[in-house]
């Protein structure tokens, strides 16, 4: 996934849906969302230099546009200041 964000930007907030993939256990993604931990980590493709690793990250859900029944997932992460610097 490619995404930009301002340098120096204030706060920005990464946040993109978790893809359903046919797979049995998606269903089991409610369950686990309160017990278990998210982690992001960044990595920039051109150097393969890791921006940061194992940040803690949310998961929050959301109604489809589509289909108002239907529970979707994203994952969810707020920058920290010193993190928008370069």
């Amino acid at each position: 996934m490619e995404f930009f964000i301002k340098k120096n930007a204030t706060l920005p907030l990464l946040k993109f849906e978790v893809f359903q993939d046919g797979r049995s256990d998606f269903n089991n993604l409610q369950n686990l969302s309160g017990t278990s931990s998210s982690y992001l980590t960044l990595i920039d493709p051109i150097n393969s230099e890791i921006k940061f690793a194992s940040r803690p990250c949310s998961i929050v859900t959301g109604q489809s546009e589509y289909d108002e029944s239907k529970i979707i997932y994203f994952v969810q992460y707020q920058f920290k200041n010193n993190e928008t610097k370069n």
